[in-house]
């Protein structure tokens, strides 16, 4: 299943790149939390998250192992 980094979780003043929210076309995004994503680095390397929680109706957040870059913002992740 694929999905799109919309943006990275944030306070007023500061960028946690760790937490993105996730935009999924699934109609029961309730059921992906617990899964494992994966978002692929230009070199091939794999980057390896958890979904967390659901943000707001059709959003989720999730928890990558290290900081994303700002240019993975857009770009698609496969949901295991």
């Amino acid at each position: 299943m694929k999905g799109k980094i919309i943006g990275f979780r944030r306070n007023h003043s500061r960028v946690y790149n760790k937490y993105c929210i996730l935009a999924i076309k699934e109609k029961e995004i309730g059921k992906l939390i617990g899964k494992k994503v994966f978002w692929i680095t230009k070199g091939g390397r794999k980057i390896k998250g958890k979904i967390l929680r659901t943000h707001g109706k059709d959003l989720l957040l999730a928890r990558f192992t290290k900081g994303l870059p700002g240019d993975a913002i857009g770009s698609e992740i496969d949901v295991h």
